[in-house]
């Protein structure tokens, strides 16, 4: 008993001190509005400028969904200010040393080191990681055939990403040699890859998705021996946030945002129906 009043204690003061913090959700709900700075890494389908005045993607739907839902259910009016990263590295390592009133949407996985830097939503999205190479390239039957496969390759990666930890793996295990790029973003990686076909890497499956639809990208393959296990994207907030505590009701209360009208809306706007089932997350499956 004495520890579950210490737990309530300690509950007590932690809302207490976030409310306290300006820009935090807690003070926004006080004060009936609040601004949220949206640090996003610029990253097609997830977040991007179809135009220079308009930036749209699944992740941008998201963030608009949730002001809506701020005010119709919590009276409480969000104002968004949008923050381009053009790289994954800078976009994450801006985020991780916020404060306040600071969102980040980048295709985050999460991740148990993660984890320990920053705080999480609900996730939004599944993924799996894709091994992808020119289609000249032999297809790997398992992973220790990439020792003979990929030994003239070079890997092209983004810094910071799941994808550098799954190549320094594969160097690790077997490529000692391997050589290694680092690019700004997966665009990057693929145009790179289109034009250079000594190049290999780890991309997610929606961004795999959305270059291979269009012309002239149809030059690659995945090698499904490496196709990673089920991850999850979720939005990402400073450690001493609370925000991921509106974003966690916003997703979850009811069935859940990911089993409504507006989620399904949005990845119809998005993505392919190939693909769709694939990367949807629900709580009711």
């Amino acid at each position: 008993m004495k520890k579950f009043y210490g737990f309530l204690i300690a509950f007590s003061i932690s809302l207490t001190s976030f409310a306290q913090i300006a820009g935090s959700w807690s003070n926004a709900v006080k004060t009936g509005n609040g601004t949220l700075n949206v640090q996003y890494f610029d990253n097609f389908p997830f977040s991007y400028h179809r135009s220079k005045a308009e930036l749209v993607g699944i992740e941008v739907d998201m963030i608009n969904e949730f002001i809506r839902w701020a005010k119709d259910q919590k009276n409480v009016t969000l104002t968004s200010n949008f923050i381009e990263n053009k790289d994954f590295y800078t976009f994450y390592d801006e985020v991780k040393k916020s404060s306040g009133d600071v969102v980040g949407i980048g295709s985050v996985t999460i991740t148990p080191s993660r984890l320990g830097e920053v705080n999480f939503s609900a996730p939004y999205l599944k993924n799996k990681s894709l091994l992808i190479t020119s289609v000249a390239v032999p297809t790997l039957s398992t992973m220790a055939d990439a020792t003979k496969n990929f030994d003239s390759l070079t890997a092209i990666v983004v810094k910071g990403s799941i994808h550098e930890q799954e190549v320094l793996s594969l160097k690790s295990k077997y490529l000692p040699k391997l050589k290694i790029e680092y690019a700004a973003s997966p665009r990057q990686v693929l145009e790179k890859m289109r034009t250079n076909s000594r190049y290999f890497s780890y991309i997610d499956l929606v961004s795999y998705w959305a270059f291979v639809k269009q012309p002239k990208s149809k030059y690659m393959k995945i090698h499904r021996a490496a196709i990673s296990k089920e991850e999850m994207f979720g939005v990402v907030f400073p450690k001493n946030s609370d925000w991921n505590m509106a974003f966690n009701e916003f997703m979850e209360s009811g069935l859940g945002f990911a089993s409504s009208e507006a989620y399904k809306e949005i990845l119809r706007k998005n993505l392919g129906e190939e693909i769709i089932k694939t990367v949807s997350v629900s709580n009711i499956e």
